[in-house]
């Protein structure tokens, strides 16, 4: 995607959310009576054993991030853990200060603390991400299909079980499409992609170099699947991450007592969902659309009141991206980097 497409879609996105949220407080009397004094007791009334609970779960992830990329290099070399678990918390560390650009801190940290080839990096974090990806729509949407039911959601609400429901059935059935193709693109990408290409021949050059390239790294980042046990390790961890951040959405919302302490693991989830939607619209260092969307899952969908879902949305979005931020920087500090240096690392990537 180029900058400006980036941007325009950025930007556009930026001010659909502004919109609603201008709506909603122009028009819904909750959101005009916006208590700021019940919003911060909320936040003083936390049970900080809980938030300490989650944290751990949050922080355990990069531990098991560091071991999935481990497991994915094995083929090529065996790499230090401790490396790829310092380049993983300064990666997320950009991604919290940098937004999503960031994210292209981390395969670079690594090719340089183990002295191999970026592009190989940048396989494996294709590789990563079509895990990810398929592991969030399997338990967001499996959740939503077969656990979510009309006791997790408040009286007014119910005729929306119907459409999550029918969202997450979708989910499924389109992920399940997806690993049939990947497995098949994994196989054949080396003749597919150039019979892709041929058939592009009307589009620009560029446009089909960039096409190529991209191709060719997501098929080199599927072949570093070369065994059953790398498949199924890669498998595991990726079941582990989000297994820990979905524990992470769930205790953090039995910190804040009722209504919130009430949501079953299933609801904890389907906000878990939207928040995740969301954190693709990010203002660094502000978020911005992971709050917005968790505030809109609480309260169209589970009718949470205003001030409740504003100090969950805050607190959930504090744990999840910007609690690996004083790590990173004693990280960043210990390697002699600085934020100017991973600005123009994410700009230049």
């Amino acid at each position: 995607m180029s900058r400006k497409l980036r941007y325009a879609l950025t930007v556009g996105l930026s001010l659909a959310l502004v919109g609603w949220v201008v709506y909603k407080v122009r028009h819904n009397p909750e959101w005009r009576n916006f208590d700021f004094s019940q919003f911060q007791a909320m936040l003083l009334r936390l049970d900080y054993r809980f938030l300490l609970v989650a944290l751990f779960a949050i922080y355990s992830t990069y531990l098991l991030r560091s071991l999935r990329w481990r497991e994915f290099l094995m083929p090529i070399k065996m790499t230090s853990i401790a490396n790829l678990f310092t380049a993983t918390v300064i990666g997320f560390g950009g991604l919290a200060l940098l937004g999503r650009p960031g994210e292209l801190v981390r395969p670079y940290l690594i090719s340089r603390k183990e002295a191999m080839p970026v592009t190989t990096q940048m396989a494996v974090w294709v590789l990563e991400r079509v895990y990810d990806l398929s592991m969030i729509i399997v338990i967001v949407g499996g959740v939503m299909f077969f656990s979510l039911d009309a006791e997790d959601l408040s009286p007014g609400k119910t005729r929306a079980l119907h459409y999550l429901r029918t969202a997450g059935l979708s989910a499924l059935v389109m992920t399940l499409f997806g690993i049939v193709a990947l497995v098949l693109f994994r196989r054949y990408w080396n003749t597919l992609v150039p019979w892709m290409m041929g058939r592009l021949h009307f589009l620009p050059g560029p446009l089909v170099k960039g096409l190529r390239s991209i191709c060719e790294d997501f098929g080199q980042g599927l072949s570093s699947l070369r065994s059953s046990r790398a498949f199924l390790m890669g498998l595991l961890y990726t079941t582990l991450v989000w297994l820990s951040i979905s524990l992470g959405y769930f205790v953090t919302l039995r910190a804040f007592g009722p209504p919130l302490s009430e949501f079953s693991f299933a609801a904890a989830v389907t906000v878990m969902g939207f928040a995740i939607g969301g954190s693709l619209l990010q203002v660094p260092a502000i978020g911005g659309g992971t709050q917005v969307f968790t505030i809109i899952a609480l309260t169209e969908v589970f009718d949470v009141r205003p001030e409740a879902a504003a100090s969950a949305a805050l607190v959930l979005w504090l744990l999840t991206f910007v609690a690996v931020v004083p790590l990173a920087l004693i990280l960043l500090f210990r390697e002699r980097l600085s934020l100017r240096k991973l600005r123009l690392l994410a700009a230049t990537e």
